[in-house]
């Protein structure tokens, strides 16, 4: 939840899931980005950004 409050109000975005395959689709997003990549650290960034990439056609 993010919330963006100003002298008399606040704005909240929140998410929330309806059932557990959209958790399950990320878990196996997450391991076939993982599965190509050499040992190191990874951020949820670059997992997005080329999860993102690979899906986006213009």
């Amino acid at each position: 939840e993010v919330m963006f409050c100003g002298n008399n109000e606040v704005i909240t975005l929140s998410h929330s899931a309806s059932n557990r395959e959209l958790l399950a689709d990320g878990a196996l997003r997450a391991a076939a980005f993982i599965k190509t990549k050499k040992k190191g650290m990874y951020s949820m960034k670059e997992l997005l950004d080329e999860s993102t990439a690979a899906t986006v056609t213009l």
